[in-house]
């Protein structure tokens, strides 16, 4: 149990998965584990993750409970190192991920986990935000606010001592829950700013009001866990919040990133995926 176990929950994501797993085989430091966690889906997903099993250490299993916290926990409980790594399946990681993460765990015994910084593909100037996230990774680490679905890790004895503090309940975040979790079981999470990843910008892509349930789910999430004063403090943010949601909105829905042009009629086409809340 000394290497790294990266655990994807996968909901229909056969447009996806794929280049997930190839980001994952390019490692300058080959992964020891990957769990596929299937949670009902309707599509390819699975054949597509099944077709990568001769090439790398994957498994597939399924989670029947509907929700990406049941199928974390799934993939977390059936993990078989020491270092438990979470992404989602729209996830890019850059190619010394597994090494950056193993290098700071190390260093660092008296961390339970770890947020990693992600930035977007397939949004305007690209590149231009990628060489600026680059430019970062040498960046101090600092202690983290939250923990993200697309790029974090844990060490398995916190994810022992955190499982429990779990709320595991509709309408919450479950990474946000386990952040809150390993906090309540005393273990500390670092920001890190050398452990990079890219993801989709599809959150983005959904309306302001579209993604009202997901904010809401924010607060209950946090009052679940007994910070019912920072969430209150978190609700007076609401203008600012959602007047960045509906200029992201504006700027990236129309942004064809095929032919890396806007096209205004893409602004008004429905965008429809079951939101990732725990259920």
């Amino acid at each position: 149990m000394s290497g790294l176990t990266v655990v994807i929950p996968v909901y229909n994501e056969q447009d996806t998965i794929g280049q997930c797993l190839e980001r994952l085989m390019c490692q300058t430091m080959p992964v020891d584990e990957v769990i596929i966690v299937d949670n009902n889906s309707t599509d390819d997903t699975v054949a597509v993750a099944k077709a990568f099993a001769d090439r790398m250490p994957l498994r597939v299993l399924e989670e029947t409970r509907q929700g990406v916290g049941w199928a974390r926990r799934t993939g977390f409980d059936h993990a078989n190192n020491q270092f438990i790594a979470r992404i989602d399946a729209d996830t890019r990681v850059d190619v010394d991920w597994n090494a950056a993460i193993t290098k700071y765990m190390r260093d660092h015994p008296d961390v339970a986990a770890i947020a990693g910084h992600s930035g977007f593909y397939d949004v305007p100037l690209e590149n231009w935000f990628r060489s600026k996230r680059h430019g970062r990774r040498d960046n101090p680490p600092r202690k983290a606010r939250a923990l993200g679905g697309a790029n974090m890790v844990i060490r398995h004895d916190a994810w022992l001592l955190a499982q429990d503090r779990l709320l595991d309940q509709p309408g919450t975040h479950e990474d946000l829950d386990l952040y809150f979790a390993i906090q309540d079981s005393g273990g500390s999470v670092d920001e890190v700013p050398s452990v990079q990843a890219e993801m989709s910008p599809r959150r983005l892509l959904v309306s302001p009001w579209g993604n009202r349930a997901y904010r809401q789910a924010a607060f209950t999430t946090f009052r679940g866990h007994g910070r019912s004063r920072e969430a209150r403090m978190l609700r007076l943010l609401d203008p600012v919040l959602y007047t960045q949601l509906t200029i992201a909105w504006i700027v990236l829905k129309p942004f064809d990133p095929d032919t890396r042009r806007w096209r205004p009629a893409r602004l008004w086409t429905v965008t429809s995926r079951d939101s990732p809340l725990s259920a």
